[in-house]
């Protein structure tokens, strides 16, 4: 039997979209924790901090934009606790952690195979997007002066939802902070 041309043109366009779809998933990569946020007053709950790797843009005069959200340690903790050891979950960490992954985040930190294998976890959680950001923020780094500011700021803590769409003051890089991290992570070496 011989399918009509313009039914098989469409088939083959959405299987061409459900591919193209596949290869543009979330990349998010953990760089931090936080336990308050610098933009406001708001205390959010523990967090495990991410940027998206696979959006990061390059700037004028050596600046980038980047994207980055906070879960819920609790929730990814309990989300953990809750993996079958044959789910689909657990093999693709396993695949991660058979292929020697190093975390962008050895780069600033010493890790233990531990380290490395909870990372792996978390960063398969950051992608699946189950969990429910509690913060995301668009960040500008001016990597050649050591500044950064927000451009966008959401966050949900205790049920009420904070966000500003405007760009925040440039403020110089702290020691210690997610804007160091971020920057000794996505900056090229001076």
């Amino acid at each position: 039997m011989n399918t009509p041309r313009p039914i098989l043109f469409a088939t083959l366009l959405i299987y061409a979209s459900a591919l193209q779809a596949q290869g543009d998933s979330a990349d998010w990569k953990f760089f931090s924790t936080a336990s308050a946020s610098a933009e406001s007053s708001v205390l959010l709950p523990d967090l495990l901090v991410f940027y998206l790797s696979n959006e990061i843009k390059s700037l004028p005069f050596g600046h980038i934009e980047v994207w980055t959200k906070g879960l819920s340690a609790k929730e990814v903790t309990t989300a953990y606790n809750k993996i079958g050891k044959n789910d689909d979950f657990t093999d693709r960490v396993a695949r991660k952690l058979l292929g020697h992954y190093n975390p962008p985040y050895a780069r600033i930190h010493k890790l233990t195979d531990d380290d490395v294998m909870n990372i792996a976890a978390w960063e398969e959680f950051a992608n699946e997007a189950n969990i429910s950001p509690r913060l995301r923020v668009l960040w500008e780094i001016d990597c050649p002066g050591k500044m950064v500011r927000s451009l966008s700021y959401w966050a949900v803590s205790q049920g009420k939802i904070h966000s500003a769409d405007r760009a925040g003051e440039w403020t110089h890089i702290a020691p210690e902070t997610n804007g160091s991290a971020l920057s000794l992570l996505l900056c090229p070496s001076s």
